[in-house]
């Protein structure tokens, strides 16, 4: 009786997976919003990264394991932040380009980023620019 319900349990547990795993083959284009997923060139899609908005801050974190300064090529505007990371010959793995949206309005030119156990965090200050000026009449 346990043995059944153990076997059991691994069945659904591989179902899940399999669902998983065609669900990410669906992902052929870079996301963004507060949760994404890179566009690596093979369906498999595995670097994930996620955007927080801290308020003041708003921080890009990519799952980018194997990659190292070299291979990364960082931009950003004040709307998206774009990163491409280029794998080389002896790696067993895709170059990824990822493009994330960002919720509110950045200042680029003061961005930071840091690589460290194959996660890079980007971390960008909000904009200061307020939707509303003021404008006075002569």
């Amino acid at each position: 009786m346990v043995m059944k319900d153990i076997n059991d349990i691994f069945r659904q547990l591989e179902k899940i997976m399999r669902e998983m795993e065609t669900s990410q083959q669906d992902y052929s284009a870079p996301r963004g919003g507060f949760f994404g997923q890179a566009a690596p060139t093979t369906p498999r899609a595995t670097e994930i990264y996620e955007v927080f908005d801290e308020g003041d801050v708003i921080e890009v974190v990519a799952d980018l394991p194997g990659f190292d300064e070299e291979q990364l090529s960082l931009a950003a505007d004040a709307e998206q932040v774009r990163i491409e990371a280029s794998a080389s010959d002896s790696m067993r793995r895709e170059s990824v380009s990822i493009v994330a949206n960002l919720p509110q309005e950045v200042e680029p030119e003061e961005a930071e980023a840091n690589l460290e156990n194959g996660v890079l965090t980007v971390r960008l200050p909000v904009s200061d620019y307020d939707d509303e000026t003021t404008i006075n009449i002569d």
